[in-house]
């Protein structure tokens, strides 16, 4: 009967858990990145970035999406610096501030 002899086997099993654990890591360190997850919210808080139309809506967090919204009119950033952009209307924004704009159909929300 054969026998293995036991550091052998160790060894191959080592390299095998430490072949695993380096690709895992690998993967984990390709694919983190930093969260830029900006979303639509109740306008239930000033500090959110508020964008006023017929339908006003109010974002929060950092990130950019694609929006179709139509009128709006004025915005309040609260805690929010970014941008919006829309028809022939790129407007940038500072924290606390509020301003009218020329109603057009936003296309972009961007929160830095």
């Amino acid at each position: 009967m054969f026998h293995r002899s036991p550091s052998k086997s160790f060894g191959r099993r080592s390299a095998v858990l430490v072949a695993a654990a380096t690709t895992a890591l690998a993967g984990i360190g390709a694919t983190s990145s930093p969260a830029h997850a900006i979303n639509r919210v109740s306008c239930s808080r000033y500090d959110f970035l508020w964008l006023y139309s017929d339908a006003t809506t109010c974002w929060a967090n950092a990130g950019t999406t694609s929006v179709t919204l139509y009128n709006v009119g004025a915005i309040s950033s609260g805690n929010n610096a970014g941008y919006i952009y829309g028809s022939r209307l790129t407007s940038t924004f500072r924290k606390w501030v509020s301003k009218p704009i020329t109603k057009r159909t936003i296309r972009v929300v961007h929160i830095d």
